[in-house]
């Protein structure tokens, strides 16, 4: 079991502002502090109303400690949620993993929520590759089938219902209605994490 937070990531923010913002709007809302460290909060808010939070960490492990890590999170007191000035939330639910959408399709990357954030919003190419990175998602209809679970590879952009026991990442979202204050110019995506990792993917391209 390991945790993996990509601090070696370096983020061009000039050159994500440009590449992104008329795809998407993603803006750096806060961040959360656990111990010493801090992960960022990103707010992602599109035309259809969908209105999620992310928080920029990744967790590697099978899908139950996954799974165990989220409840820790939701429930530990440990994990302070820390906003910038101008921002308040209202939360709906708990931090959890990405679902597929569309009653559990998986005919399109788009069919999940991480699919979605990747492919549409960000909007970075799917490539086939041997270099997919597998990530855990929450189907409502079956959360956990016959010892196996779903994930996603990026950037294939490909779903599997795969052994539970395999190690994946988990990055976790949260519903949420945000009240704001503009700010011009407020697409940030400082540093690390996944959002960094997927702009420098774009930039290699």
């Amino acid at each position: 079991m390991k945790k993996v937070f990509l601090t070696t990531v370096v983020l061009a923010i000039s050159f994500l502002m440009f590449e992104t913002s008329s795809q998407a709007e993603l803006t750096q809302i806060g961040s959360i502090s656990h111990k010493a460290d801090e992960y960022n909060l990103i707010w992602q808010h599109d035309n259809d109303g969908t209105s999620l939070i992310w928080l920029d960490y990744f967790y590697k492990g099978d899908y139950s400690q996954s799974i165990s890590w989220i409840e820790g999170v939701n429930t530990s007191g440990k994990w302070v949620v820390n906003l910038f000035d101008g921002y308040t939330v209202d939360w709906d639910g708990s931090w959890r993993l990405p679902s597929l959408l569309n009653n559990g399709r998986r005919s399109f990357p788009t069919d999940s929520e991480l699919g979605r954030l990747f492919y549409s919003e960000l909007g970075v190419e799917k490539e086939q590759g041997p270099e997919n990175d597998a990530f855990w998602l929450a189907d409502p209809s079956r959360n956990y089938y016959k010892g196996g679970a779903w994930s996603i590879r990026i950037p294939n952009g490909e779903y599997y219902l795969e052994s539970a026991d395999n190690e994946n990442y988990a990055l976790i979202v949260r519903d949420a209605q945000i009240s704001a204050v503009p700010v011009p110019g407020a697409f940030w995506l400082l540093g690390s994490g996944f959002f960094g990792l997927m702009a420098v993917r774009r930039k290699k391209d």
